[in-house]
């Protein structure tokens, strides 16, 4: 089924317009004109006059929204569908972090209410929808009252070289870049480098003063801040960096860079730190933060050495946080050779990316070398795929409360 925009209030939704960035109050995804027409009558009266009515499936909507930002609250119809939370699974990994989402179907038996709750969602009705009910809740979704147990939060992805010029900024800009061109999600590039801004060279992109101010003063960082703040570098790629002078002597601290990072989590799907590794021993705590951290090295002994030294440093693996080592530039001229590298430091690398000459020419030329480089984009779908199929089965239904919310 294709989805049919009806719009309530006769306007197209804010975020549709050209030259219009925002996300819409509120869409709905319905598959009947009595749902349809109760949905309209709430937006009226609560005075939301960018949202919009869709008739389509879950697909739909998940289709929809790849295509734009998503709304502060999505309504969602699960009516005829034997088993919705797969869909949703899937729905959810395209929503922005800080979409509310409503489920309403044809089910009212309280197992099934208790468990979507249990996994996120905001909120559930069974139909018929009662008007007051549904205007309660989203009225309480868009002033901030709902109660919930947890924040959705987007995903912490920690690049941390364990060495100057082993290629962490490459891995940290191509990661971002992936996931913003190939993965279509939003993601945000944050180069802790205040002193550097080579991961905004690499993008052919000058550094502000943005990252200074976000450190300085991390509890003013809303929606609006984050749209003057930012730079764009594509549609659903932006980047926070600095480029402060060389005289004046800044590091991020801890409580200010952990502060930073989750409240940027709560606009992006992905945050991809480049944790230089001259800084990262006074951001434990950030190191800490659920999520995954790359660490990369390259082949040679003194990376061999640093391997070993950070994984100690960091410590076990946990159930939210897990550490993949990357071996970059691998099979140089400088490097052992892999049998002895792999025995150094105790076990295989996670991913292999051999040196290559378009790899080369794209972290030296930025980001239009990078779109050519097959090679390069070849090894961070392997290494999503990693990431992604590295979850334990088991694990994958309770991951929807880091998507809605619980």
């Amino acid at each position: 089924m294709s989805a049919d925009i009806v719009h309530p209030l006769g306007a197209e939704p804010r975020n549709a317009r050209a030259g219009e960035t925002g996300p819409a109050t509120v869409m709905a995804f319905v598959n009947d004109a009595e749902t349809e027409e109760v949905i309209r009558k709430c937006l009226v009266e609560i005075g939301v006059g960018d949202g919009a009515v869709l008739r389509g499936t879950l697909s739909d909507a998940a289709s929809q929204i790849q295509r734009q930002r998503s709304p502060r609250i999505l309504i969602v119809d699960v009516s005829g569908i034997a088993e919705p939370l797969e869909p949703l699974y899937r729905l959810a990994d395209v929503c922005d972090p800080s979409t509310s989402v409503i489920v309403v179907g044809e089910r009212s038996d309280i197992p099934f209410y208790r468990y979507l709750r249990d996994v996120g969602v905001a909120e559930y009705f069974f139909k018929p929808l009662v008007l007051d009910q549904l205007a309660r809740c989203c009225e309480s979704l868009i002033v901030g009252n709902e109660v919930q147990a947890g924040l959705r939060i987007g995903k912490l992805i920690t690049v941390l070289g364990v060495q100057g010029g082993v290629g962490g900024t490459m891995i940290a800009v191509n990661a971002a870049w992936h996931v913003a061109e190939e993965l279509q999600r939003r993601v945000i590039l944050v180069d802790l480098n205040l002193q550097g801004g080579d991961a905004a060279l690499q993008l052919d992109l000058t550094p502000s003063h943005a990252l200074f101010e976000c450190l300085e003063h991390p509890d003013r960082i809303d929606e609006l801040f984050l749209e003057r703040a930012v730079v764009q570098s594509a549609p659903r790629m932006a980047i926070l960096s600095a480029l402060e002078p060389l005289e004046q002597a800044v590091a991020p601290q801890d409580r200010s860079t952990l502060q930073v990072l989750s409240n940027l989590r709560s606009y992006y799907r992905y945050v991809v730190i480049d944790m230089p590794a001259l800084i990262a021993t006074q951001l434990k705590g950030s190191l800490q933060a659920p999520g995954i951290i790359l660490l990369v090295s390259d082949g040679t002994l003194a990376a061999a050495r640093d391997v070993g030294r950070w994984r100690r440093y960091l410590g076990p693996d946990r159930a939210e946080r897990r550490v993949l080592h990357i071996l970059n530039m691998a099979r140089s001229d400088r490097d052992l050779p892999y049998d002895q590298f792999v025995k150094a430091i105790g076990q295989a690398p996670d991913l292999v990316i051999p040196y290559d000459a378009a790899v080369a020419k794209a972290t030296n030329l930025g980001v239009a070398a990078i779109e050519k480089s097959a090679a390069l984009r070849e090894k961070m779908t392997e290494l999503f795929r990693h990431l992604i199929g590295g979850m334990p089965v088991e694990q994958k239904p309770s991951s929807l409360a880091r998507f809605f919310g619980r």
